[in-house]
């Protein structure tokens, strides 16, 4: 892995001393990989995407997923303006083609890089609708405390699946020095010339720890008709967009356990947060850190993610930051 592939981020919680240790040399390594990434790619990456465009192309930037070892999760950080699910899996209404965005430490939803956050994808123009997401949690390490379903479960709304999984987490330990001492020897005595005793050395390491794995990729994504119900974005030809961000939440009923390791429950109810603030402004400047030509820049829009069919009838209240709600599914048998 190259140090341009690799990044940290700011926990949510107060970092211990190996955690703020641990940041601090990912810096400095970022610190050198700036201009890496402004020599090794923009020259590149601005030619393959202007000559991407004038093939009537589409061009689709997306942050990747934040890693952040330090709490041990591949969840990202929910601030303002960044809270699109880790992977999100996206369909080409027309072609069918899957989309898969947001991957970093994986191959799926890796595009090329772009700037140290960003990847880009070259894509067909044309709407994509939103198949679903998954993502790694430490907030689910207990999957046997489930509720069990004594029924059959079915929901309008789909299904989600958990089954179990670990995540790296750091730790810090106490390491052992031996005394050191060195000396010469007159007569047959040994004379010290400098002694340090034995002390004890803070170093950090990682280990895995529990976590859940949730597939949100069993919802019903589409009406009968094959209208989407979760959501969806544009692409015009010869676009280049930033992924607008969103979130999902959900609740889910009484689970039915198929197999080992494998829990299956009917969703009960569904949000559709959008994102409060727009990156757009932050893009564009650090494209022009980076270099990319003031043209590219100045093309940049937005790819806002709409609602589907499940969220038509709950518009969001005046000043209201929640968005669009979809409630509990009436079929949902708990």
């Amino acid at each position: 892995m190259s140090c341009c592939e690799f990044q940290g981020s700011q926990s949510p919680r107060r970092p211990s001393a190996a955690s703020l240790t641990f940041v601090s040399v990912v810096s400095l390594l970022l610190g050198g990989c700036n201009a890496v990434v402004t020599k090794a790619i923009v020259s590149n990456q601005s030619g393959t995407i202007e000559s991407a465009l004038k093939e009537g192309k589409a061009v689709l930037i997306a942050k990747k997923t934040i890693y952040e070892p330090s709490v041990g999760s591949t969840e990202l950080v929910k601030m303002a303006g960044e809270v699109r699910p880790p992977l999100t899996y996206w369909q080409h209404r027309t072609s069918k083609t899957t989309l898969v965005v947001g991957g970093d430490t994986t191959k799926e939803g890796r595009g090329k890089l772009f700037t140290q956050e960003y990847h880009f994808f070259i894509l067909e123009p044309g709407i994509y609708d939103l198949l679903g997401y998954v993502h790694k949690t430490r907030m689910l390490s207990n999957l046997y405390s489930l509720p069990k379903a004594t029924k059959p479960i079915r929901s309008t709304l789909g299904l989600v699946k958990f089954s179990g999984t670990t995540l790296p987490q750091l730790y810090t330990y106490l390491d052992w020095v031996p005394p050191q001492a060195a000396g010469t020897t007159i007569d047959g005595n040994v004379v010290t010339q400098w002694y340090r005793p034995g002390h004890y050395v803070e170093k950090v390491d990682s280990t895995q720890i529990s976590a859940g794995f949730v597939d949100m990729r069993g919802m019903a994504a589409f009406t009968d008709k094959g209208e989407a119900n979760l959501a969806s974005f544009m692409l015009k030809p010869g676009q280049i967009a930033l992924i607008g961000d969103f979130d999902m939440e959900f609740t889910h009923g009484k689970c039915d356990w198929p197999e080992q390791n494998l829990w299956v429950c009917p969703i009960v109810t569904l949000t559709l947060q959008p994102a409060v603030v727009d990156l757009h402004g932050a893009v564009q400047k650090e494209m022009e850190q980076y270099g990319y030509p003031f043209d590219l820049i100045r093309q940049l829009a937005t790819a806002k993610v709409l609602p589907g069919h499940f969220f038509d009838l709950d518009k969001p209240q005046p000043g209201s930051l929640r968005g669009y709600v979809h409630m509990k599914a009436v079929t949902t048998v708990q």
